[in-house]
């Protein structure tokens, strides 16, 4: 049966970080940031940390909180780089793939965000990480046609809470495509995220799925089958 294959959304438990903590990148790194509290805590070291590129680039968005969660985004991911690595937060080297997939010397990274959070997932080995605040408006009905082939159809329509799995799909194709560095393709319905394990280009990927806090859900995938290890940072 169809149920049989329901993706579990997982509660995980989510350690502070401290500066003195060790970052274990043999195991999957997830770091969960409210980008206001982050941006607040630490908006006085922008012009020592970020770099003349990123300061302009914070300057393009037409809104403030896409600012802030731009600025906070840099901050942190700069602050968790350095804290594995024991080098200053500004030294850090940011450099891209040619599918533009961001990377730095010998760590996998992937950033997401949706509505207060940042998810930052980081090990040695590809990874993929999207998150969805799925408390606000959506046409399911109308994206599904474009978005999920028939069984993932079926298993959103046959739900109690149908954007809840709208969303839950939705993360794992997006968590897979950037693991493996597709990014969103044309075809998505060639994809089917109602099982764990995926394979692209002969390559297995694992997704789980998790709640990040109320109505936020995020999908982890990884080319590996590690411990995970769950940071809140503010």
């Amino acid at each position: 049966m169809l149920a049989n294959k329901l993706p579990v959304i997982l509660n995980v438990d989510w350690r502070s970080l401290d500066s003195t903590e060790d970052i274990d990148l043999t195991k999957n790194n997830i770091f969960k940031i409210n980008f206001e509290l982050y941006y607040q805590k630490f908006c006085n070291q922008i012009n020592e940390i970020l770099s003349p590129e990123e300061i302009k680039r914070s300057g393009y968005f037409l809104k403030a909180h896409d600012t802030r969660r731009f600025i906070a985004t840099r901050l942190a991911i700069r602050k968790i780089i350095s804290q594995y690595t024991g080098t200053v937060p500004q030294s850090v080297i940011f450099n891209q793939t040619a599918n533009k997939k961001p990377s730095t010397a010998g760590i996998e990274f992937n950033i997401s965000h949706s509505a207060q959070y940042i998810m930052i997932a980081m090990s040695e080995n590809p990874i993929g990480i999207d998150v969805e605040h799925i408390d606000h408006p959506v046409d399911v009905g109308q994206l599904i046609p474009y978005c999920f082939c028939t069984a993932e159809e079926e298993f959103i329509m046959l739900s109690e809470d149908q954007k809840e799995s709208f969303f839950t799909l939705w993360t794992r194709k997006e968590a897979l495509l950037k693991a493996t560095g597709e990014g969103l393709i044309d075809n998505l319905l060639e994809i089917n995220c109602l099982e764990n394990i995926q394979t692209r280009s002969c390559k297995p990927y694992r997704l789980v799925t998790m709640r990040a806090a109320p109505d936020y859900i995020f999908t982890l995938a990884t080319s590996e089958d590690l411990e995970t290890v769950f940071w809140n940072l503010n």
